[in-house]
């Protein structure tokens, strides 16, 4: 899938929003069933939304935590390029 928006960033009592504006998406699932009977699939075009995600700041690092499906969170971490 490829996928590429716009949007603005907010930050807030250590919640970070991403308010997209607008979002353009395309890409294909392929799902093998019983017997390897394969299905390409076009994926749905995504749709602008605001996604809010806990993080943290320390030197030149970036960490958020976004809250996953099935109590689960994603964590990811960004370093400052010099």
């Amino acid at each position: 899938m490829n996928a590429q928006a716009s949007g603005t960033w907010s930050a807030a009592g250590g919640t970070l929003t991403l308010c997209m504006s607008s979002v353009d998406s395309k890409g294909s699932i392929e799902i093998e069933g019983p017997g390897g009977k394969k299905m390409k699939l076009a994926m749905p075009q995504m749709k602008p939304a605001n996604t809010s995600m806990a993080y943290t700041c320390a030197g030149a690092t970036l960490s958020t935590n976004q809250p996953m499906p099935k109590n689960t969170t994603m964590t990811t971490s960004y370093a400052r390029v010099p």
